[in-house]
C-alpha cells in the first residue's frame, strides 16, 4: 500500500512536458508537401513528419489567398525558405503547439501534433 501511494504521488508530481519544437532546419529540409482549402479562397500549406523526433508533427503555414492548392503550396514553400528562428511553445484553449515567426505579417507558422492541428485549423482560417 505504501509503495502504491508513493508511485501515485510521483505520477501526480511530474509536470506535463510538451515535446520539443521541431528544428526549423528539419522542416525546411522536407519542405511543405500539400495544401488544403481552409475556406473560400484561403489555403494553408502543410507537411506531416516526425522531423527527426519521436513525435509526429503537422507543420502549417498560411493562410494564403490563392486560386489553387498548387499556388498556395508554392507560396508556403517560398515563405518557409525565408524563415529563421526557433519554435516557441504556446497554449491556446487547451491546445499546445509551437509557433514560429513566418516573417510575413498576417501569416502564421505553427507545428502541432495531428490532434492539436485538427483543433487549431478552424481557428487559423479566421
Amino acid at each position: 500500500v505504501i509503495g502504491a501511494s508513493i508511485l501515485a504521488a510521483n505520477a501526480f508530481a511530474m509536470p506535463h512536458t510538451y515535446p520539443e519544437c521541431p528544428e526549423l532546419s528539419a522542416v525546411k529540409s522536407e519542405g511543405l508537401s500539400m495544401a488544403q482549402k481552409a475556406m473560400d479562397s484561403l489555403y494553408v500549406a502543410l507537411n506531416i513528419s516526425n522531423y527527426n523526433s519521436e513525435t509526429m508533427w503537422v507543420f502549417l503555414v498560411g493562410p494564403f489567398d490563392a486560386d489553387s492548392e498548387d499556388s498556395a503550396l508554392q507560396s508556403g514553400n517560398a515563405v518557409l525558405a525565408k524563415m529563421s528562428g526557433k519554435g516557441v511553445h504556446q497554449q491556446e484553449d487547451g491546445v499546445e503547439f509551437c509557433e514560429y515567426d513566418s516573417g510575413s505579417e498576417g501569416l502564421f507558422a505553427i507545428a502541432a501534433t495531428p490532434e492539436g492541428a485538427a483543433k487549431l485549423q478552424p481557428k487559423l482560417a479566421k
